[in-house]
């Protein structure tokens, strides 16, 4: 029988989502999946509602979005939404009397795919995400790269583009994120069709604002969406896992996140191809994570499974 008794919350960049996890089995419920713009409030009354009447449970896990203090358990502030110095753990930790782990989202991420998922049987495992914002996770040698914080691989903030034009939503210029991102990629259109394909024919001239899922949607009815995809954005995803490789010499490198889940083939063929360009270590194996997102769930749980 299945006891369902942690719970795993993710707050993602505009998005909450509970589950509900079989510390024994691994089994994993999606119970509650929200989008809205977070703040302190709305987040914690959110999660309130939902535990209260959630049942029984003896421990949560957290993947969170954004810089954490991993030890004090605080979310300290996120590029994306209003969420900032919520002292989330401590606050669940007393009003439900359980206690609460606290994890970066993209280190929850690769935890959950070196135990359970795509990276089990790896040693050095890098898992990257490519959705809205672009994170990542490191295990070196079986050992999670954690930081002074908890934030040791914002991977999404190197540097793919020394020219640095477009602005990341950090502020800062010439991050990955500002280019290949979900948030950065209408940016990086508009820019493309100002300067490198100004003058050529395009749908994409007619979009008010051009999604991440409307340019990969015209890969087959547009010749200039597709050079965009392939060449351009396929090349700085390419510099960028080149770099992750570079930095940590992994022996496989995951690619998740929502972009990489709805376009397999248009984003990791052409970093297959390019990266062998940039990378000076031996060349890893490339794989797309077989979740969907759910290994942070396990991951932010992983303190109170059952060995």
């Amino acid at each position: 029988m299945t006891m369902f008794d942690l719970i795993s919350i993710s707050t993602g960049s505009d998005r909450l989502i509970i589950a509900k996890v079989d510390s024994e089995t691994r089994a994993l419920r999606l119970l509650y999946n929200k989008e809205f713009q977070l703040t302190n409030a709305l987040l914690t009354s959110e999660i309130f509602k939902f535990l209260d009447s959630a049942g029984s449970f003896r421990a949560i896990g957290i993947a969170a979005a954004g810089i954490i203090e991993q030890n004090r358990g605080i979310i300290e502030r996120t590029t994306t939404n209003k969420v900032r110095n919520l002292k989330l753990a401590d606050i669940l930790e007393k009003r439900y009397k359980v206690p609460v782990s606290l994890y970066n989202i993209s280190v929850a991420s690769v935890i959950g795919e070196v135990l359970f998922g795509t990276g089990k049987g790896f040693k050095n495992v890098v898992y990257l995400s490519l959705s809205t914002l672009i994170r990542g996770g490191v295990v070196t040698n079986d050992h999670v790269l954690l930081g002074k914080e908890g934030n040791a691989h914002e991977i999404g903030h190197i540097v793919v583009s020394s020219e640095g034009n477009l602005k990341c939503s950090c502020g800062s210029y010439g991050h990955w994120i500002a280019y290949c991102s979900g948030f950065g990629i209408p940016q990086f259109v508009r820019y493309l069709l100002d300067t490198k394909y100004k003058g050529s024919a395009t749908k994409l001239r007619s979009m008010k604002n051009v999604s991440a899922k409307a340019l990969f949607g015209l890969d087959k009815k547009d010749k200039i969406a597709h050079k965009i995809i392939v060449n351009d954005i396929g090349r700085l995803n390419a510099i960028g896992v080149a770099n992750a490789i570079n930095a940590y010499d992994p022996e496989i490198v995951i690619i998740g996140g929502r972009i990489a889940y709805n376009n397999p083939k248009l984003i990791m063929d052409p970093i297959i191809r390019n990266m062998g360009k940039y990378i000076v270590n031996r060349r890893p194996r490339i794989a797309l994570s077989k979740w969907e997102g759910e290994g942070k769930f396990l991951g932010a749980v992983s303190d109170f499974l059952i060995a």
